[in-house]
């Protein structure tokens, strides 16, 4: 009888007892923001595995034909269950002499391109955060930074899925330049800029 109960309560506490959580898998994609960022969510979830892929000096108007081949095949390799994209920090250029910056034609092209980059996304990862570019110290780029988040934000709006986020990067800084965020060209992120970045993504 006691050898009954004993094996009663052994069963009863595996289902009851709370389980280990299961190492969670997410991939950062991107431009050199991308990777400071990676850096600091591997160093802030330890348990979480940070696969990342980061292409200094590319984004979607000059180097759209690589990233259309690198999300899909790094993101095939990793199945990650979260993919964040960290793209157009150096976007806000003309994609052709005859698609400027800002045109309406600018606009249909790279809401284009945003999506195919998290229809990719999506095909191999629950959830895709698209993480946009924070306020610059030039005022003039900052303002074309966000004409370009504005873009990809309505984009994902239409795009109309729970499961696709913009993580807006103005909101997070205040909408103002944090000086101790950046480097000192005033554009990539710091070691506690990218860490604040990172405390909030996950």
């Amino acid at each position: 009888m006691k050898s009954t109960n004993l094996k009663i309560l052994c069963f009863m506490l595996v289902f009851l007892l709370p389980k280990p959580a299961t190492a969670q898998h997410v991939a950062v994609i991107g431009d050199s923001l991308a990777y400071p960022i990676a850096v600091q969510l591997q160093r802030l979830h330890p348990s979480v595995t940070v696969h990342r892929n980061s292409l200094g000096g590319t984004g979607l108007v000059y180097n759209y034909q690589t990233w259309q081949s690198q999300s899909q095949s790094f993101l095939r390799r990793y199945n990650p269950s979260i993919t964040f994209v960290v793209l157009g920090t150096n976007d806000t250029n003309n994609i052709s002499p005859d698609i400027p910056f800002q045109s309406p034609q600018w606009n249909i092209t790279y809401a284009e391109r945003v999506t195919f980059i998290i229809n990719t996304a999506l095909r191999y990862s629950n959830k895709v955060v698209w993480i946009g570019a924070p306020p610059m110290r030039n005022q003039n780029f900052s303002n074309r930074i966000q004409h370009l988040n504005t873009v990809v934000r309505q984009t994902i709006q239409s795009i109309n899925n729970p499961n696709v986020v913009f993580f807006d990067c103005f909101i997070l800084f205040n909408n103002t330049f944090v000086p101790s965020f950046r480097a000192s060209d005033g554009i990539h992120l710091s070691t506690s800029g990218a860490r604040h970045i990172a405390r909030n993504m996950l």
